[in-house]
C-alpha cells in the first residue's frame, strides 16, 4: 500500500473478551431416568480469554518469523500472539482489571507490532 509522505496508517484494533465457566451448561443435562441431579450453586470456575484483534484476524507475530528475529526485536519468546488466558475469581487469579489490560498492550501487543 502506498501511503503519501507526510501521511501515516491508522490501524484499527479491538480489544475481544470471551468467558466460560464450567458451570456454564447447567440447565441441560444427559441423565438416565434412574438418576438425579444435584443443580451447583455456583458457575463454577472460570477461564477469561482476552483476545486482540485488527482488519486481519488476531494480533501475532507471523509464522515466517524466525526465532533469532523474536529475540532480536526484543521479544520474549512466550508470547507469539496477543492472547491471554486468564483463570478468574476470589481463588484464582482475581479479576481481570484495568490495570491488567494496559499491562498486557504495553509488555504484549506493541511489541508484536
Amino acid at each position: 500500500m502506498n501511503i503519501p509522505e507526510g501521511n501515516s496508517m491508522l490501524i484499527m484494533i479491538l480489544h475481544d473478551e470471551l468467558t466460560f465457566n464450567s458451570n456454564n451448561g447447567h440447565h441441560q443435562v444427559w441423565q438416565s431416568s434412574e438418576q438425579t441431579f444435584l443443580q451447583p450453586k455456583s458457575k463454577g470456575r472460570g477461564i477469561m480469554i482476552s483476545n486482540v484483534l485488527y482488519s486481519y484476524g488476531r494480533v501475532k507475530v507471523p509464522e515466517q518469523t524466525t526465532c533469532k528475529e523474536i529475540v532480536l526485536a526484543g521479544h520474549d519468546l512466550i508470547h507469539h500472539e496477543a492472547t491471554e488466558y486468564f483463570e478468574y475469581g476470589k481463588n484464582n487469579e482475581g479479576y481481570w482489571t484495568g490495570e491488567y489490560l494496559v499491562n498486557h498492550i504495553t509488555k504484549v501487543v506493541i511489541l508484536i507490532f
